[in-house]
């Protein structure tokens, strides 16, 4: 079964696949936690029964396969960690499009390889920053691995006996470690990452025991002086979540996990074989076009 491919404007720069919401660390800070309270793994538990919580490899395969190929935009696999859903191979494998992957590293090196299939070459492209983007969180590394930091480095460079470019210049790595610059972080000194992998840290945006963080293109949105304020949001990304539903930004895909019950809304719309027209109001919350599963069965 084909679908035709979807009309998507050129100012699209961001394609990011939510192929889980299950992730095997419960940090206190979560990006995917609109509420921040150290509850991550209640709000989106690793292992879920009796409900459908992700696309299969074959619905991801159809619904991707919709994306017009570019070579100068991967689609970004990210989570939730998404190297703990099973069949990352067939997806990439069975698409024409590179991919980037934000990942903890929760798999060893040879176990990410195997999960490939024979298809590194879809996260190796000529880009100025690494397409395994590594993420670095400190409480929960330290408490999973006895070597924490280190453990995570090692990971990196083991990529290099699976066909992967790993250097310690960004541009020329397929790997790289990054760290949010929470207040809570501290940063690993740079002897442990020097000369191995590129290391960077990210600014955190975001309110920290009621101190706000980060720099602002429009600091009055957030600072609270002018009252809650409105805009028509214009966004070029394009945010797809593990049940295929897709949304204009982040906060309203984590928002609608936590609060709306995405399954539910897929029951609905797999009760009536996923035929939808924008005329059945699913919600006085939200109302969002689909890619994935609702459009497996639209013309």
């Amino acid at each position: 079964m084909t679908l035709p491919p979807l009309a998507l404007p050129e100012s699209l720069n961001y394609v990011a696949v939510f192929l889980t919401m299950g992730c095997n660390l419960n940090c206190s800070y979560c990006i995917n936690d609109p509420t921040q309270d150290g509850t991550r793994n209640i709000k989106f538990p690793l292992k879920v029964h009796g409900k459908r919580k992700e696309l299969t490899p074959g619905e991801w395969v159809l619904a991707l396969n919709r994306i017009p190929y570019r070579p100068d935009l991967p689609l970004t696999l990210q989570g939730g960690e998404p190297t703990l859903y099973k069949g990352i191979g067939r997806i990439i494998g069975e698409t024409p499009h590179y991919y980037d992957l934000l990942t903890n590293f929760a798999l060893k090196p040879e176990a990410f390889a195997a999960s490939l299939n024979g298809h590194q070459d879809k996260f190796r492209r000529d880009a100025p920053y690494p397409s395994i983007r590594v993420s670095y969180h400190p409480e929960e590394m330290n408490r999973t691995w006895e070597a924490g930091f280190e453990e995570l480095v090692r990971r990196c460079e083991g990529l290099a006996a699976h066909g992967f470019d790993v250097s310690p210049v960004k541009a020329e790595s397929d790997v790289g470690i990054y760290m949010v610059a929470h207040p809570d972080n501290v940063p690993p000194p740079a002897t442990a990452y020097l000369g191995r992998v590129p290391f960077e840290m990210k600014e955190f945006l975001g309110v920290h025991d009621g101190t706000l963080y980060g720099t602002y293109k429009y600091p009055h949105s957030v600072d609270g002086e002018l009252g809650t304020l409105e805009c028509e949001c214009r966004t070029s990304e394009l945010l797809i979540d593990p049940l295929g539903f897709v949304w204009g930004c982040h906060f309203y895909l984590y928002e609608s996990w936590v609060k709306c019950g995405m399954d539910t809304m897929f029951a609905k719309l797999q009760a009536d074989d996923f035929h939808y027209t924008p005329q059945e109001k699913m919600s006085e919350d939200f109302l969002s076009l689909t890619l994935g599963i609702t459009a497996l069965r639209s013309g």
